[in-house]
């Protein structure tokens, strides 16, 4: 709910990053009008206790439904505005 997909460049992952899981995450702004999130590059930052990682991560938001769930703020807020606009 709320999550943002993102998957790692080939060859790239957690542990070479050296992320330990205490980091706290930036990420550039992504794009969602027009399903073109879909592959998108993004940059993010992670705010590790010994200083800064900057990576790059591909977004996963594939599919216009899962635009729609994103762009909502998760798929509880979706099935809400959706049951609130049917009435």
């Amino acid at each position: 709910m709320g999550v943002l997909p993102l998957e790692f460049a080939e060859g790239v992952s957690a542990e070479s990053l050296g992320l330990d899981g205490t980091e706290l995450f930036e990420i550039e702004n992504v794009d969602l009008a027009g399903g073109k999130a879909c592959g998108q590059s993004v940059r993010v930052v992670a705010h590790a206790k010994d200083g800064d990682i900057e990576f790059v991560c591909k977004c996963r938001v594939d599919t216009p439904t899962e635009t729609a769930f994103v762009s909502s703020g998760g798929i509880l807020p979706f099935v809400l505005d959706s049951l609130a606009n049917k009435g």
